[in-house]
């Protein structure tokens, strides 16, 4: 029956108004049922409307476009247009949401934009729900964009409301801190005393990407010795989740590594033949660094390892990989270039005296 009323609404799209698009969109997502190509009728009644648009329609499109998980090219600089031309009018939840339908449709606004969109946040932070602070979170980590005054915001907001944030929050704030590379003590020890109490709730993904975004910025076990142990164990209690999401151990394992913690039986599973397998099956992930580099990390930190390790002919076709990977992108970085410049001047040319490189 969906699927007919759907067949039916797009054959009609052409007649209806932007209004009617929209409460249409909305209605399906209510029900939980995707609809691209209902979706597409939906943006090019945007493109022919766009006089139309005003702020509810405009924060009601993003969230559909989120839910949906795409925005088309074409239809990515009309709506930072309309952002910028709206965004005064907006409350608190309406900037949370727009936040929230740009990181779930994976939007690329302009660097002023979202600088801009996080400057109208950041004056109304402390009125802003927990749940739209998560959202501006994610846009930041979404663009890589480093504003100084709203993580300065986070380290006052997040230790008081961090005990009501619940998981998922916490986990997508300290994944923000890792991507934007900021390791505040104040965040991060308000969420690390909070996990703990947590665990029951945590799915393997929270988990994991807690275990990567603590690692990452080098939170060491001694800070809060009951957040890494806690969380380790959650993994050992949900194994069976990783059999469908193999990625989720390997990036746990890997945020410990960066912290010198070495669970032996987490680790004897990732490497074990059957466990590579279905990682390497996995048609949406490139799981091959992983492996290679949880691998390669228990042969340097763990000389006494008896358990499972990589084939050799698996790890070369990685480094090789890797190899390609670095010369066709991080040795042609200007700071590399820069210092590989240094190191000849220094060096006295491409070879040293003794004729090797």
């Amino acid at each position: 029956v969906l699927g007919m009323f759907e067949e039916e609404l797009c054959s009609r799209a052409g007649q209806m108004s932007l209004h009617q698009l929209l409460l249409a969109a909305d209605l399906w997502r209510c029900i939980g049922r995707q609809v691209p190509q209902f979706l597409q009728h939906l943006c090019q009644s945007v493109h022919q409307n766009v006089k139309q648009m005003g702020d509810a329609e405009l924060v009601l499109l993003l969230y559909i476009l989120g839910e949906g998980r795409r925005c088309p090219k074409d239809l990515i600089h009309p709506v930072e247009q309309l952002l910028m031309q709206n965004l005064h009018r907006l409350y608190p939840e309406e900037v949370g949401t727009v936040c929230l339908g740009l990181f779930k449709s994976q939007t690329s606004l302009s660097e002023a934009a979202v600088t801009r969109v996080v400057d109208v946040a950041h004056a109304f932070v402390e009125e802003m729900s927990d749940f739209a602070i998560v959202n501006v979170l994610k846009l930041l980590r979404f663009s890589y964009l480093y504003h100084r005054a709203w993580l300065e915001a986070m380290a006052r907001e997040v230790p008081r409301r961090a005990h009501r944030m619940g998981v998922k929050g916490l986990m997508h704030v300290a994944l923000a801190c890792s991507a934007l590379h900021c390791k505040d003590d104040k965040i991060l020890m308000a969420i690390a005393e909070n996990v703990p109490s947590l665990v029951p709730h945590c799915r393997s993904k929270d988990s994991c990407k807690l275990l990567w975004a603590f690692g990452t910025l080098g939170f060491l076990p001694a800070q809060c010795p009951k957040f890494y142990s806690s969380l380790t164990e959650s993994l050992r209690q949900r194994k069976a989740e990783f059999q469908q999401y193999p990625e989720h151990l390997l990036t746990g394992l890997l945020g410990l590594a960066f912290v010198s913690q070495f669970p032996e039986d987490l680790i004897e599973l990732a490497l074990s033949p059957g466990f590579v397998k279905l990682a390497l099956k996995s048609t949406q992930l490139e799981l091959k660094k992983d492996l290679f580099t949880l691998d390669r990390a228990v042969a340097l930190e763990l000389p006494q390892w008896t358990g499972p390790q990589l084939g050799s002919e698996l790890r070369e076709e990685v480094e090789a990989m890797l190899w390609m990977f670095a010369e066709a992108d991080v040795c042609q970085k200007a700071e590399v270039l820069e210092a590989e410049s240094l190191l000849r001047d220094m060096l006295g040319g491409e070879r040293s005296p003794t004729g090797t490189i």
